[in-house]
């Protein structure tokens, strides 16, 4: 199927190998949570047609391919995947469903769009110049295998994303009619750029104000947010942890090996743009910039080492478990302290659902995991990534729910009671200078004199318009979409009403309005036009999807919380 690629002059493959460096990569597989019945998983339906073990397994591996070639990235050490709330799962359930309609409509892949996409992604990755045989082979042995995948899996996502890509374009056909005017219209809209002037009044710049509250203050506080202090059902575990620092020197070693370091540095450099890595507001020095580059390329390699030693201890647990005896949280202990892994059972403070344990840097469904541990079956067998570790853990103890007294949450209780009095200031002092700025504006005063005669600092932000995406002096604690919304709502030379926010206010003051080059305009439609044809496209398509998702019968594993076991769903 590659037989049709076009041939390039120059060639280099560097990208490659610089999106995912060879290493310890375990990946989800059906065999970890599923019994295998013949080859096919027992009760897997969709569209009353069985599901075979195998089948899943591919369209699991294909919801990942498409991960990668979207991000750059595996969805199982992602952070963009964890900010998606990337569930294997649920994304394979999607595919599936998919592909189902893709059959039901008999759509088949055309050669030519094959040939493109496939061009594309090795041209995505800097495969250039590489005859096809070899750039293909070269995949499979950089990123595929080293990821437990390979050429079929590839070659079989590439035919189904072909035909996916098919099934959303006669789907969505209504959302590509855009008349010319509307796209200008809408081009206007996005890109017509506001001055604002903002007054932030933070709770945290009246917390000196707030004198000390006397104790009989401090009760009446805690007595009448009585229910904000109770605490609730909490679980203490017992967890052996494989240290990310320990497998350094291993990672530091693999990393040396590699003929291209260099290259491979200098690649993921370009591919993510000089202004990447910044400090302080300022984009690093690229030397500086790599050094950062080669540090997160020997972690993630040390992270894949941690967790390949971690599966090989809660292989030996399996082992046990599967001769009939009941995991202990003494055989946790055992197994652990014994070599290869010489490990110390620690235990955890105990800790809540939402906020999670204070004394293990880990990700926020591992509370998710950890409640569903039960006295009767203790150990988890599933390693669970960290910040700075992979965690076998198991259940030690469960706390039910309960008010602590007065004097055990004294100190809580007086940062709670400043925190509250130094908001109300804030608000009072933003309601107060309200008054004082709509009279100093009906004067013909500017925003700027006002506030500094008011004593306020006032803020000029950047320029920006409804499409973009930060605003750099905008205060973290504000909500850029929030900030438009106002901003958008007034005309020049008018402030908002003074605006409460979580942490105080704000007050917005619009300088000017600044109307779209139409000359810009003319240059940039047509891209703008195919951008907003391609979104309209999907939202029909999605919408029409959803619909016919809904009368689909099916039997599809839930999506799993971490490493929980999944259940079934209808």
């Amino acid at each position: 199927m590659f037989a049709g690629f076009r041939q390039h002059q120059k060639w280099i493959w560097l990208a490659v190998i610089a999106v995912v460096i060879p290493s310890f990569v375990i990946f989800f597989s059906p065999d970890r949570y599923f019994s295998r019945n013949g080859g096919k998983e027992k009760g897997l339906k969709i569209n009353n047609r069985d599901v075979t073990y195998d089948e899943y397994r591919d369209v699991m591996h294909e919801a990942k391919l498409r991960f990668f070639f979207r991000f750059g990235q595996w969805p199982d050490r992602s952070e963009t995947a964890r900010q998606f709330g990337w569930d294997d799962y649920n994304e394979a359930n999607s595919r599936l469903f998919m592909l189902e309609k893709v059959r039901e409509m008999n759509i088949h892949a055309n050669p030519e769009t094959l040939v493109e996409l496939a061009e594309s992604h090795l041209e995505a990755l800097g495969a250039r110049g590489m005859n096809p045989k070899a750039a293909l082979d070269e995949f499979e042995r950089v990123i595929l295998k080293p990821n437990g995948l390979n050429k079929t899996d590839y070659e079989r996502f590439l035919r189904n994303e072909v035909r996916i890509l098919h099934l959303v374009a006669v789907a969505g056909t209504a959302g590509r009619l855009i008349p010319p005017e509307e796209a200008k219209t809408l081009y206007r809209r996005e890109n017509e750029e506001v001055v604002t002037e903002l007054v932030h009044f933070a709770a945290t710049n009246y917390l000196e104000k707030v004198p000390m509250a006397a104790p009989d203050k401090l009760k009446e506080f805690y007595t009448n947010h009585m229910a904000e202090y109770r605490l609730n059902d909490r679980v203490q575990l017992a967890y052996v942890k494989f240290e990310v620092t320990n497998f350094m020197v291993e990672a530091e070693e693999q990393f040396n090996k590699l003929t291209n370091k260099d290259a491979i540095v200098e690649s993921i450099y370009m591919k993510r743009g000089t202004n990447f890595y910044r400090e302080n507001g300022q984009a690093l020095d690229p030397d500086v910039a790599k050094v950062r580059i080669r540090k997160e390329i020997k972690d993630e390699q040390a992270m894949n080492a941690a967790r390949k030693k971690a599966y090989d201890l809660a292989t030996k647990l399996s082992e046990k478990a599967d001769s009939g005896a009941k995991l202990k949280i003494e055989d946790l202990a055992q197994m652990a302290a014994a070599d290869p892994f010489k490990l110390t059972l620690k235990t955890s403070a105990p800790f809540d659902r939402e906020d999670g344990p204070a004394d293990m840097k880990v990700l926020a469904k591992f509370t998710d995991v950890a409640f569903a541990l039960a006295p009767e079956e203790p150990v988890n067998l599933n390693p669970i990534m960290g910040d700075d570790g992979v965690f076998l853990i198991a259940l030690k103890a469960k706390f039910p729910s309960e008010v602590p007294p007065f004097e055990a949450v004294l100190a809580k209780v007086t940062k709670d009671y400043q925190q509250t009095e130094a908001l109300a200031q804030a608000r009072s002092y933003g309601r107060i200078f309200y008054n004082t700025l709509t009279n100093g504006l009906g004067q013909h005063k500017t925003f700027t004199e006002i506030c500094l005669s008011g004593k306020q600092k006032p803020l000029i932000l950047p320029a920006f318009s409804r499409s973009t995406r930060s605003v750099e002096l905008l205060p973290q604690a504000l909500n850029l979409n929030d900030i438009k919304r106002i901003a958008f709502s007034l005309t020049p030379k008018t402030a908002s009403v003074f605006l409460p926010t979580y942490d105080g206010g704000i007050i917005l003051y619009l300088r000017e309005r600044i109307l779209v080059d139409e000359t810009k305009l003319m240059a940039e439609l047509p891209k703008f036009s195919a951008g907003l044809r391609q979104s309209r496209q999907f939202e029909v398509a999605n919408e029409w999807l959803g619909r016919q998702r809904q009368g689909m019968q099916s039997d599809l594993p839930e999506p799993r919380k971490d490493e929980q076991q999944p259940q079934r769903r209808r």
